[in-house]
């Protein structure tokens, strides 16, 4: 091996130097590095247990969420459909006060035409009981005041029969 550069001797004792320090070093290290790896192992193993704790608060959460999405949806239909009532039946009511208040003023309307009727029949009615007197006291001159009366009040009965 000489022919190759190699000393034999020095060989032999870089490697026993080699075996020692490498048994040293792996009796030194072996421990701490074991802990290190464990310690590594058991921070993975952690954060994988973790991970799947989030994942499953995460589609808790999400569930929860549509649940309660769901129900505000079905809570807003019901007010929607509610305040639709609602606002039928305040409007029915309305319509209802409307056609009474229509209906009042109406009569009100009629009334207040009959009594103008009224009072302007009985004014044209005495109006012409005047003139009917007045003209049978002129051609009637001979009969007595309660025959021009009777006769007027004949007269009169009979147009106001006609009029109507």
């Amino acid at each position: 091996m000489e022919g190759l550069g190699i000393n034999g001797t020095m060989l032999l004792a870089q490697l026993i130097n080699f075996g020692v320090i490498f048994f040293l070093l792996v009796w030194l290290l072996k421990k701490p590095i074991e802990r290190v790896l464990q310690e590594r192992s058991e921070r993975i193993e952690q954060s994988l247990k973790d991970a799947a704790e989030i994942k499953e608060r995460l589609a808790k959460v999400e569930e929860e969420s549509a649940t309660v999405l769901a129900q505000a949806r079905a809570q807003a239909d019901d007010l929607i459909a509610k305040s639709q009532q609602v606002a039928a039946e305040v409007q029915q009511k309305a319509e209802a006060v409307a056609r009474q208040e229509a209906t009042a003023i109406v009569e009100q309307a009629r009334a207040a035409n009959r009594q103008e009727q009224s009072r302007i029949l009985n004014e044209l009615s005495d109006q012409l009981r005047e003139t009917v007197r007045a003209s049978l006291a002129q051609s009637f001159t001979e009969l007595s005041a309660e025959e021009q009366r009777r006769a007027a009040d004949k007269a009169i009965a009979e147009l106001i029969s006609k009029s109507r």
